[in-house]
């Protein structure tokens, strides 16, 4: 009552600040999987500590933000380590996010994968499921070889098998992330050149966040180069 105008006291009337309209929701959520990883990369943040997956509630929690988005095309990338390794819960998004979705949403769905455990059945149901699949490599040859013997030969066996099994998402909603550190600059331009006959249209360079001491004026040359 003290606040009330005309009441013992006088002064200002307090009211409750206005509910604020809820806003429009994430335009983009990715959710980090697992720190498991099927390979040893120099570069990768997730190396360090015991490895960990994402606990059921939170994996449900991202999920429903996405699908509640007032984004018309909200994008969800399931990341890692390899994402594949927790494949239960790469499941579980996609179910939970097609149930619950609001009419008229098309979640873009990305998973980041080195495709090194990309075997048909989960090829069909991530394509059935209308994912895009970031292939994260190094390229198909000398350079992918740092990241472990024969990944490069198994790369191009897999896009070749999806050239011809599953043309439509080599062509559509296959992106290639290309890793560019100071081991593999020199080798950018071959690498492009390797995906693109391998059939992949859309290839992204991704410069490593982890440091890198061997970077240098060289480097920069190389880059140069490559680009």
């Amino acid at each position: 009552d003290a606040g009330r105008p005309g009441a013992r006291g006088g002064g200002t009337e307090l009211r409750a600040p206005a509910a604020r309209p809820l806003g429009p929701g994430p335009r983009a959520v990715t959710l980090l999987l697992t720190t498991r990883g099927n390979l040893a990369c120099a570069y990768c943040p997730q190396r360090r500590g015991a490895p960990r997956d994402m606990d059921a509630a939170t994996l449900e929690a991202a999920v429903r933000l996405v699908a509640a988005s007032g984004h018309p095309r909200p994008k969800l990338v399931l990341f890692g380590g390899e994402p594949l390794l927790a494949k239960a819960l790469v499941w579980r998004a996609l179910a939970l996010l097609a149930a619950s979705v609001r009419p008229g949403l098309v979640p873009d769905v990305h998973v980041v994968t080195n495709g090194l455990l990309l075997d048909e059945e989960t090829a069909a149901f991530l394509d059935e499921a209308g994912v895009t699949i970031e292939l994260s490599c190094d390229g198909l040859g000398a350079a992918q070889e740092r990241r472990g013997a024969g990944t490069g030969a198994a790369l191009r066996a897999l896009l070749l098998h999806l050239a011809r099994s599953r043309p439509r998402l080599l062509a559509e909603r296959i992106v290639a992330r290309l890793t560019v550190d100071s081991g593999n600059v020199g080798a950018l331009g071959r690498s492009v050149a390797e995906l693109r006959a391998a059939g992949v249209l859309e290839i992204r360079a991704a410069p490593v966040t982890t440091p890198d001491p061997g970077w240098n004026a060289s480097s920069d040359d190389l880059l140069q180069r490559a680009l």
